[in-house]
């Protein structure tokens, strides 16, 4: 099993590195991608942050995870749990992904 390493905005998965588009807060080797999130902080501030993508062990982008709000402030701040794949955001949903598509499965406000 791989584990994946970050620093900045580079993504290190047994051995092999490669750069995404901004700063990431957590990076999670999921079977055979790599769940990376970018910090939140590091996004754009005009419009929704899209800042949950997985990537084959290579760099590849598969896709970019759906959020369960249209708001500027939906930020996804942490990845809970890889089996199912699940996501608490800014904005207190606790989201379900499905981890083949980024797909929004199920959400659910916690406040």
């Amino acid at each position: 099993m791989h584990t994946a390493s970050f620093s900045g905005s580079e993504v290190t998965v047994a051995g092999r590195a490669w750069r995404v588009a901004y700063p990431i807060a957590q990076a999670i080797v999921a079977g055979d991608r790599v769940l990376v999130l970018y910090d939140y902080m590091a996004g754009p501030r005009h419009r929704q942050f899209q800042n949950l993508e997985a990537f084959t062990l290579d760099g590849v982008r598969l896709w970019t995870a759906e959020h369960p709000t249209s708001t500027t402030a939906d930020v996804y701040v942490s990845i809970s749990s890889v089996s199912p794949l699940r996501v608490t955001n800014f904005a207190s949903y606790d989201c379900t992904l499905d981890i083949e598509s980024g797909r929004l499965l199920e959400s659910v406000f916690t406040k």
